[in-house]
């Protein structure tokens, strides 16, 4: 081998997902391949006609590098065969909306599809709608409200909406009076935090 370039290295490729199985037989690769090159051998070795793309790790370290640098740091020798275990690549996940509190957020609970119920550390209960709205604000806390939880009542008998639990030991039942979200009443005697 007349330089780093052209230098090779045995990989075995393992998968723990079946459906990327490939044969793990030793296969002779160039050292400067990296995550790309990798996947596209894989890819190649599955008959993909739609590329996926892959990460690969050793020792339960990502190969973030080539397979060059990685030898080197870890003071192998390139005549080892070099076991990578790979996994499809994910996309870090995309922000959809956005739901500014001007306070940490203790709960969250599920009202309906499109809208959700929020207990913040200012006191606050908020309903915030799927369009990042919020539709209301309701206070009667008068510290840290550290759990929520809609009520869903199929039979419409009952006009609570939503449960409020806070650190100044009360419980709030809320519904809607009058076409408004009000408080309807308060459940006062707890000797500590109501947290769920």
């Amino acid at each position: 081998m007349d330089s780093l370039n052209d230098a090779q290295v045995q990989i075995r490729l393992v998968a723990k997902q079946l459906k990327y199985a490939v044969p793990d037989a030793p296969i002779v690769v160039p050292q400067q391949l990296q995550r790309y090159g990798l996947s596209e051998i894989v890819n190649h070795l599955l008959g993909n006609e739609k590329p996926v793309p892959f990460d690969f790790m050793t020792d339960g370290q990502f190969l973030r590098g080539t397979i060059s640098t990685y030898l080197k740091e870890k003071s192998l020798s390139a005549e080892n065969i070099l076991t990578l275990e790979y996994i499809e690549s994910m996309l870090p996940p995309t922000e959809i909306a956005s739901y500014s509190h001007d306070d940490w957020i203790s709960s969250v609970s599920a009202a309906s599809a499109d809208r959700f119920v929020v207990g913040s550390y200012d006191g606050v209960v908020r309903v915030w709608n799927a369009q990042s709205e919020c539709e209301d604000e309701l206070r009667a806390h008068e510290s840290a409200v550290k759990c929520v939880v809609a009520v869903k009542d199929s039979t419409k008998r009952s006009r609570v909406e939503l449960i409020s639990g806070s650190q100044d030991r009360t419980a709030v039942a809320w519904g809607t009076k009058g076409g408004q979200r009000k408080a309807l009443y308060a459940a006062r005697g707890h000797t500590d935090s109501i947290d769920s």
